[in-house]
């Protein structure tokens, strides 16, 4: 069997996703398809976001935007504005496949936790990425080493002032929808500090493998699955290093996420 978490079995994730049927939107579709109320489409219609939190590896995100591509899969990249992964030529070429691009903002935690500064940054951030790519949706970094939440930027604004459709947490409602997200390398959301959702559809998943089995057994009718390029393999010795600091990471996040549990941080 595959090694999960390699690029390999990614394409074999979008293969079962192609098989089986799915219409893919991207997160700024859904939500337009939700202004326009045609959310829940034709009767038997099955949709598919998928999201792309490029956390450290541009050219990792950009090799997954062609293997989707070659797929006709349109997906959701989420760029953090930060040097070495804030690279415009990279949002273009990914753009320009048909996908969407979006801001990975952080600005409370850069700013300490101060909501003016935050949203000025915010505003200046996103202003400076619209001269390179057409920006239409945000997603919060969840910054787990971070004590502030960057979602709490929005307990005095709302995404509209900046002239975007939503914000790819806060616009959903996850109750409708099964969610994954591949933090911790594994889908059921154990080490998500702040990427997993409250109110999502759960399931037993935990490889990618399972995954696979349970996008063939149950088809549900909206997924939404969040994947970060860096936490994907090309070869062995890659795939241990991402194993590696994965080992390390993880226990650390339990007791993060513990002690956020209690202070609701």
């Amino acid at each position: 069997m595959d090694r999960d978490f390699t690029f390999a079995v990614y394409q074999k994730i979008l293969d079962t996703l192609v098989e089986t049927g799915y219409t893919f939107e991207t997160v700024a579709e859904a939500l337009e398809n939700e202004n326009r109320g045609t959310a829940d489409g034709e009767t038997g219609k099955k949709i598919c976001i998928i999201r792309h939190d490029v956390d450290h590896s541009p050219k990792k995100a950009l090799k997954m935007a062609l293997l989707e591509k070659q797929k006709n899969i349109h997906a959701t990249y989420y760029f953090r504005f930060l040097k070495n992964i804030y690279q415009p030529d990279t949002m273009k070429k990914i753009e320009e496949m048909g996908h969407e691009v979006g801001y990975h903002y952080e600005t409370l935690c850069k700013k300490k936790g101060d909501k003016d500064q935050a949203w000025a940054l915010f505003l200046e951030e996103l202003a400076d990425m619209r001269k390179h790519v057409d920006i239409k949706t945000a997603c919060m970094h969840g910054s787990p080493m971070c004590k502030y939440n960057n979602l709490d930027i929005w307990q005095e604004h709302k995404p509209e002032e900046a002239g975007l459709l939503g914000e790819a947490y806060l616009s959903f409602d996850f109750s409708k929808w099964f969610y994954f997200s591949d933090t911790g390398r594994r889908w059921d959301s154990k080490y998500s500090v702040r990427d997993g959702v409250t109110n999502g559809k759960n399931t037993d998943v935990i490889s990618s493998f399972q995954l696979i089995r349970f996008i063939k057994r149950e088809k549900p009718d909206k997924l939404y699955i969040t994947a970060h390029p860096s936490k994907w393999a090309h070869n062995m010795s890659e795939w241990f290093i991402i194993l590696a600091n994965h080992m390390a990471k993880n226990p650390i996040k339990l007791i993060i996420k513990k002690m956020c549990s209690k202070n609701k941080c």
